[in-house]
């Protein structure tokens, strides 16, 4: 039997005397190819584990007839567009448009920092999922905007009197009374809104009836939404 020939595999010319290692062995061609690189684990493909996107807590309850215009951040071609869009407090997160899901047909002009109107299709907290949706919302699921035209005018160093109607881990929503008395809405007071320092649980700050000073923060007269914050206008 004739002796195997060896296959060296460097990427230098010359090999310096060591230890070699076996990388294969042909007995059809009575070839065995070595090695002199060292060992690395690094050698073998390692599956790296991307951190889980981080959906907002506040998107879940968002009414699904609330739209939003948002930002395209990136696009997927064959997929769709990934839109940032943001609360009126400005609490913002990013969710999938995906092509079979925009308004009208998919066109390969859609890019980066292009406006869109969607509105939330689906808020999975625990995938880190928020999917979008640029189609109009089914009859049954259309929930009247709240009409706020009469906080339009008021300032935003007035203070307001509101009850607190329910709590949640981001914030509390709290329904408010214009200053004559005659006209009430429902707003949020984000977590970051409640007093100037650090809050660590809003229901140990607030509970569900509590009566509490308010400020407008910000005002969407035609999404039927209103940011409230308790802080002074000094802070």
């Amino acid at each position: 039997m004739a002796p195997a020939r060896f296959c060296i595999a460097s990427r230098r010319a010359t090999i310096c005397p060591g230890r070699l290692k076996t990388l294969s062995v042909s007995l059809l061609l009575g070839v065995v190819c070595l090695s002199c690189a060292p060992w690395s684990f690094s050698m073998f493909p390692t599956r790296t584990h991307s951190r889980k996107p981080v959906i907002a807590e506040a998107f879940q309850y968002v009414p699904e007839s609330t739209w939003f215009t948002g930002t395209v951040v990136n696009v997927k071609d064959h997929v769709g567009a990934y839109v940032r869009i943001a609360l009126p407090d400005g609490t913002s997160s990013v969710g999938l448009l995906h092509k079979f899901k925009m308004a009208g047909e998919w066109t390969v002009e859609m890019s980066v920092g292009q406006e869109v109107d969607v509105r939330i299709d689906l808020c999975d907290l625990e995938k880190g999922r928020l999917s979008l949706t640029g189609w109009p919302c089914p009859p049954e699921t259309v929930i009247p905007v709240a009409d706020l035209s009469a906080f339009e005018g008021i300032l935003p160093d007035q203070w307001l009197t509101g009850k607190v109607a329910r709590v949640s881990e981001f914030g509390a929503f709290v329904t408010v009374w214009t200053p004559d008395g005659k006209a009430t809405a429902e707003g949020l007071v984000h977590s970051t809104q409640i007093k100037d320092s650090h809050v660590s649980s809003v229901k140990k700050e607030l509970q569900r009836d509590q009566v509490v000073q308010v400020r407008l923060q910000a005002l969407d007269v035609m999404g039927g939404t209103m940011s409230l914050t308790m802080k002074s206008k000094d802070s």
